[in-house]
């Protein structure tokens, strides 16, 4: 998908603006909710003081900025 092509979702939104109705609502959020993927480890919430300290560090910027480094997810 090109940025230029829209999805169900970015259509129907575009179409209802701030009028979304409910049923339409909890259509997209299924429609959406089965697109999310989960880290393989299952670990949802790591310890948020850990992630401020790789935050802080150089290495985040390392791992941001470097290609080859991904996080693998499901």
């Amino acid at each position: 998908m090109t940025r230029l092509e829209q999805d169900e979702t970015m259509k129907t939104c575009g179409q209802y603006r701030d009028n979304l109705a409910r049923k339409v609502g909890e259509k997209l959020e299924k429609l959406n909710a089965a697109t999310v993927r989960y880290p393989v480890d299952g670990k949802l919430i790591g310890d948020w003081r850990e992630g401020e300290k790789l935050a802080a560090s150089w290495r985040f910027w390392l791992i941001r900025s470097h290609p080859s480094i991904r996080i693998k997810f499901a």
